[in-house]
């Protein structure tokens, strides 16, 4: 396979340094939830908590998550709660797999109430750009394109209550990530959440609660992916609890 050949981006490959060694290690834990096995990476221990999975952790490594076995899919979605109580810096890594190798990440990174968006993509290698889409209740707000692999491609911040002296977020509702493979076999991250103010990549400012970031594929020399079958999930956050998750299956 041809993912990681053309790995000369440092960002990208220290990425992939950090994930491939785990998704080939051997999961300590497993346990079935909604039809799909999900594994555990690291320290992260595994409990069905009612219609619920919840992954503990804690570790400041970034190594601890789940490994959810999709079977060869096109579409993956789960939403998903994170305790950030144990801290005020987090990072969330989502990856997909394979036959065993990344083809993207989307990696966010928090602190305090500010978070920012990055990704990477392996499909037409270190070269890879990916756009950056923002939609406020379906409808498009901003878009910027030809962003670099690991390159910062959006922050966000949450929308505070402004009767609240503490200057807290409003409520935080499940947020729902999807990975979904298109078909020209780009790879695409969607991230659903409450209403935030987005900056993108080019300064532009707008509010939205979709964020969707799409792989740019072009010319001869890309390597487009059809389907995956595992979907990488790694945290700094205390827990993850998974409200529910789904594939679509490849054909």
């Amino acid at each position: 396979m041809r993912v990681l050949q053309s790995l000369v981006n440092p960002c990208l490959a220290a990425v992939f340094a950090l994930v491939l060694p785990l998704a080939q290690a051997q999961a300590q834990q497993c346990v079935s939830y909604r039809g799909l096995d999900h594994c555990a990476l690291g320290t992260a221990r595994l409990s069905l908590q009612g219609s619920e999975l919840r992954a503990d952790g804690g570790s400041t490594s970034g190594k601890d998550g789940i490994a959810i076995n999709t079977g060869l899919a096109t579409t993956w979605t789960a939403s998903t709660q994170l305790d950030y109580t144990n801290g005020s810096t987090h990072s969330l890594l989502l990856t997909s797999v394979s036959d065993g190798a990344p083809t993207s990440t989307a990696t966010i990174q928090k602190q305090g109430d500010l978070e920012t968006y990055s990704a990477t993509f392996s499909g037409t290698g270190a070269e890879s750009t990916f756009s950056v889409l923002v939609y406020r209740d379906g409808v498009l707000q901003a878009a910027v394109s030809g962003v670099r692999n690991g390159q910062l491609a959006v922050q966000a911040q949450c929308i505070t209550d402004p009767n609240d002296a503490n200057r807290t977020c409003k409520s935080r509702k499940p947020r729902t990530n999807t990975f979904h493979v298109l078909t020209n076999g780009a790879c695409e991250w969607t991230i659903e959440d409450d209403v935030q103010i987005f900056q993108l990549a080019n300064g532009k400012v707008v509010q939205g609660n979709r964020l969707v970031l799409t792989e740019e594929v072009r010319g001869p020399g890309s390597y487009p992916y059809f389907g995956f079958d595992q979907i990488l999930l790694q945290s700094t956050s205390k827990s993850v609890t998974f409200i529910d998750t789904s594939v679509v299956s490849a054909k």
